[in-house]
């Protein structure tokens, strides 16, 4: 426990990671994460203070750094799955400049703000619909694609971003419905179709409760469990996707966890020239923000099958 005035603790984050970075307690026993630059930046020194955490960068020590004020349990959990969203993205950054890397980290920091605003919310009927829609789409095609690390870092789950899963140069968003519903989905941005940053695809999955016998049946658990077996036993990863789910608000131990669905539809779709959308890069900028409802089944020229759709994922 540190005990002089500006003193801090450290430990190195798992071994798996190749930068210099740390787990931090200080003299207050607050909290935090360190990132070690190994070179001296061009960036000033800056400091961004928020209600629950101090995100500072210090140009003498060449270090970025997170600082939790929170003593809230809940809270703490919340931490602890920011942090570790912030060691994955700074890991990915591959062939970045560190001056990057920097900005890049401020970015991720601003996003997940959000979340401590918020409890998780009341995990009902729509939620557990949404989420079988991105877990099976993880476990049907993207595997097929990607490994789970990258599929992880890709998925979004309760991070606020406009898509469910963003790479450098694709997005997709899910929509999940009942079989027996009209296919009619809400857009919730000005930024959810916007194609300015890349690719973006729809996929429009339709689910039904299975009936005792049926074939393929599936659970939230059991997609769940399909990919904690594909990360096997890395540590670091299970802890990522587990903080994930439950700062979506999913209880694994709940009923609602093992109740068994049939993929009733999956249809693709993408986003190019005369797709019916609001675009916030093609509207005047007084205009804020938009929601608004499409009619998938009025949009068959913008499908494209399953094997289309995964050849352009890069």
């Amino acid at each position: 426990e540190p005990n002089k005035k500006n003193s801090i603790n450290k430990r190195r984050v798992d071994g798996i990671f190749s930068k210099q970075i740390w787990w931090t307690k200080n003299h207050n026993g607050q909290i935090g994460l360190q990132f070690q630059f190994k070179t001296k930046l061009n960036n000033s020194s800056r400091v961004k203070k928020y209600d629950e955490f101090i995100a500072t960068f210090d140009n003498n020590r060449s270090d970025f750094m997170l600082i939790f004020l929170m003593k809230n349990s809940e809270n703490n959990k919340v931490f602890y799955r920011f942090c570790l969203d912030i060691i994955g993205h700074y890991d990915e950054l591959e062939n970045t400049s560190d001056e990057e890397i920097l900005e890049s980290l401020f970015l991720q920091v601003a996003k997940w703000h959000s979340l401590f605003k918020i409890s998780p919310e009341n995990f009902g009927e729509s939620q557990q619909l949404g989420l079988l829609g991105e877990l099976t789409v993880i476990n049907d095609t993207l595997l097929k694609k990607f490994n789970y690390k990258k599929i992880l870092k890709i998925w979004r789950g309760p991070i606020p971003e406009p898509q469910d899963f963003i790479s450098s140069n694709w997005a997709l968003e899910i929509k999940s419905q009942w079989m027996i519903s009209e296919p009619i989905v809400a857009i919730s941005s000005l930024r959810q179709l916007d194609t300015q940053n890349g690719l973006i695809f729809l996929n429009h999955r339709k689910f039904k409760v299975a009936a005792e016998k049926a074939d393929d049946k599936i659970s939230l658990n059991n997609q769940v469990g399909n990919i904690l077996e594909k990360i096997g036993g890395d540590n670091f990863y299970t802890q990522y996707f587990m903080g994930m789910l439950h700062g979506l608000g999913f209880d694994e131990g709940a009923p609602y966890a093992e109740i068994e669905y049939v993929l009733c539809q999956s249809v693709y779709y993408q986003v190019i020239e005369g797709f019916p959308s609001l675009m916030r890069s093609k509207l005047p900028k007084p205009i804020d923000s938009a929601t608004y409802k499409l009619d998938l089944g009025s949009l068959n020229n913008f499908r494209i099958d399953s094997r289309k759709f995964e050849r352009q994922l890069v």
